[in-house]
């Protein structure tokens, strides 16, 4: 009767949690009480149904141990997980989650050993999600030496105000940058990359105002032509970062009033047009502007220069 006490105290600890491995206890109890209220019941039988018993009860114990490893070991597997884990990670964890609450216990294994199975599970899961975790960590240093690489590369036409400064500010910012597992691999990367987009936007604003002052000259000219380009050359987002881009527009309408002033200056002057058809003035016919293309123009002047031929060679005859 002491037996059976003790067996059923332990199953009401676990029949709530553990229902099978309690129901196969419940049944060990029951034989062992039908034993216990038979009076025709041998030692012998007593003796057996108390070992049947207590073996299942030490099966409970054990079974239940092995439950709550379990339960530890995928504790263990979710607690490794970050904010910013990627997909692969992800898997590797529900994976090792998975194979734990697969597990079943082998009677024909001590408690140690049936643990030891849980632990193997982990120490392999721990074995693939630094691997995992490493070499993300290495694609981010690789983006890195990329970025700089890319730093390295935004050569420029000539010397400008600063964009020494903005490249060594840019890459210094780079070798700044610590993979955060707060955030994805694609989060870690896309920092780099804003680096780079940033300063794309600050040397086109630099070579925007490195134009200066504008004027009619080749000199200038070159000068907005490249700030155009590195300007144009900008994604739509780089472009909403260019904070001085209304200079350019405006020294670019400058230059087009300069050079178009410029140009009128250099046309020659014509005199008033005459009445159509030209006129006669003392001696001479003037017939300027007279209305008509081609070679209409080409044979009213050829009549104009005759006529004027005429009029000196008949005052030339009458002096």
């Amino acid at each position: 009767n002491d037996a059976i006490a003790s067996a059923t105290d332990y199953y009401n600890t676990i029949k709530d949690t553990y229902t099978d491995i309690a129901a196969a206890l419940q049944s060990a109890i029951d034989a062992a009480q039908l034993i216990a209220d038979n009076a025709d019941a041998s030692q012998a039988d007593v003796d057996a149904a108390v070992v049947a018993m207590n073996d299942a009860k030490s099966s409970a114990e054990n079974k239940s141990a092995f439950e709550v490893s379990k339960a530890a070991g995928v504790l263990t597997a979710l607690g490794k997980a970050l904010a910013g884990d990627s997909d692969e990670v992800n898997a590797i964890i529900d994976a090792a989650k998975a194979a734990i609450e697969a597990l079943v216990y082998d009677e024909t294994k001590t408690l140690a050993e049936n643990q030891a199975r849980i632990e193997a599970i982990l120490t392999q899961f721990d074995a693939d999600l630094t691997t995992q975790r490493n070499a993300e960590k290495a694609a981010f240093d690789a983006a890195k030496a990329d970025g700089t690489d890319a730093v390295d590369s935004r050569t420029l036409a000539g010397d400008i105000n600063d964009a020494a400064a903005l490249i060594e500010a840019a890459k210094n910012a780079i070798d700044a940058l610590e993979y955060d597992e707060t955030l994805t691999p694609d989060a870690n990367n896309a920092r780099v990359n804003q680096i780079l987009t940033q300063l794309d936007s600050n040397l086109a604003a630099a070579l925007i105002d490195e134009i200066g002052e504008v004027e009619y000259t080749d000199e200038c000219k070159a000068k907005i032509d490249e700030a155009r380009a590195a300007y144009d050359a900008l994604t739509d987002e780089q472009k909403e970062l260019v904070e001085n881009y209304e200079v350019l527009t405006a020294a670019e309408e400058k230059y087009d009033e300069l050079k178009a002033e410029a140009e009128k200056s250099d046309e020659p002057e014509t005199p008033d047009e005459p009445e159509k058809g030209g006129k006669i003035h003392g001696d001479r016919c003037f017939c300027y502007n007279y209305e008509g293309e081609g070679l209409m123009v080409s044979i009213v002047r050829f009549l104009c220069a005759f006529f004027n031929f005429f009029l000196n060679m008949r005052a030339a005859i009458g002096a």
